[in-house]
């Protein structure tokens, strides 16, 4: 009995396997928002005459053969491109509690429903280039009163063409309030 049932699960087990490898998976994604072929580098820096602003920059590259495009945050899909975790000491600041993506009224004070109309805003990426997205912070807002002064390590994610990257080390920057 244990060898025929073992002979069964063999055999469903093959045939699971034939039929995923038959299975072709479709990407509703059109072609040319696709961010497959990007590539992503982040990096943080204290920056300012004083060293009052943390500065987050993502370069993304188009290593596809194709031009892409990238649709730009507006009054009708507003979001954060660039979220930046700031760690350290058991600690974290985040940016997008910092200053959350703004999203419009739907409803009037009556109750009744507000319609928004908006045109899509992109722009081009070609193969080979790359652009970059920065992100700066008030380094007195990111130590604010729960942070130490201290060396801190920044993790940054982007958001590009609806894929949200995450987990992009940008580095360790060190922050103390800057003098006032």
């Amino acid at each position: 009995m244990a060898r025929m049932h073992r002979r069964w699960s063999i055999f469903t087990l093959a045939l699971g396997f034939q039929f995923a490898g038959c299975h072709h998976r479709t990407n509703s994604t059109p072609e040319l928002l696709r961010t497959d072929d990007f590539r992503y580098k982040a990096a943080s820096a204290v920056v300012g005459r004083v060293s009052d602003t943390l500065r987050v920059t993502v370069v993304v590259l188009n290593q596809s053969r194709d031009p892409r495009l990238v649709p730009v945050s507006s009054a009708c899909a507003p979001f954060n491109r660039i979220n930046a975790k700031v760690t350290g000491n058991g600690k974290e600041w985040n940016s997008d509690m910092w200053r959350p993506a703004k999203q419009q009224e739907t409803q009037d004070a009556s109750g009744r429903p507000i319609i928004h109309a908006c045109a899509m805003q992109a722009f081009g990426l070609l193969p080979g280039k790359s652009t970059t997205f920065v992100l700066l912070m008030p380094v007195k807002d990111v130590l604010g009163d729960s942070l130490p002064e201290g060396r801190y390590h920044v993790t940054a994610s982007v958001r590009v063409s609806g894929t949200q990257v995450r987990g992009l080390n940008a580095g360790e920057v060190k922050l103390s309030s800057p003098p006032i």
